[in-house]
């Protein structure tokens, strides 16, 4: 469905942007998100990270680490996100190749990605069920029943992605 003019200008710029990466991601292919969801479940990590100060507003992130470059490559080609390089901690270690996909890009590819998964699907979900306790249009004073489900969703993703016993 094409928007007018009209429209486009009474949608805030979060909803604009959310329609434009709704769009470029309708365009790949089913089976490279399935492939995608499979190096998320594999090699990824999908949380919740701290925007700004306090406890109470964070973002989505979603994150894949590899040594082969033409992973990241093919992630950031197909994606967007944002693409690093770290040197290996010693001289024996490979460099590895970073991608992350943040706020409107990671609330939607968890949506996407969240029937295919199945070692992160809890996590994907979370991250859907966060978008929904955010408020459109502008900053307002959110009430403590969202205050307290989003602190809820923090500790669940938190204890999921715990490594170790």
């Amino acid at each position: 469905m094409e928007m007018s003019d009209l429209d486009m200008l009474t949608m805030n710029i979060s909803e604009i942007k959310d329609i434009e990466i709704r769009r470029r991601y309708s365009q790949i292919p089913r089976e490279t998100i399935a492939y995608f969801a499979g190096i998320v479940d594999g090699e990824g990590t999908i949380s919740l990270k701290v925007r700004g100060r306090g406890d109470v507003s964070f973002h989505p992130w979603l994150y894949v680490g590899n040594t082969n470059e033409k992973l990241i490559i093919f992630l950031h080609n197909t994606f967007g996100g944002n693409v690093w390089k770290s040197k290996g901690f010693n001289e024996r270690s490979k460099d590895c190749f970073h991608w992350q996909a943040t706020t409107l890009e990671g609330y939607v590819l968890c949506e996407m990605i969240e029937s295919f998964l199945l070692l992160k699907r809890r996590q994907a979900r979370i991250i859907v069920e966060y978008k929904d306790t955010l408020l459109i249009g502008g900053h307002r004073k959110v009430d403590d029943e969202i205050l307290a489900k989003r602190k809820a969703l923090k500790e669940e993703i938190n204890f999921l992605n715990k490594k170790g016993r």
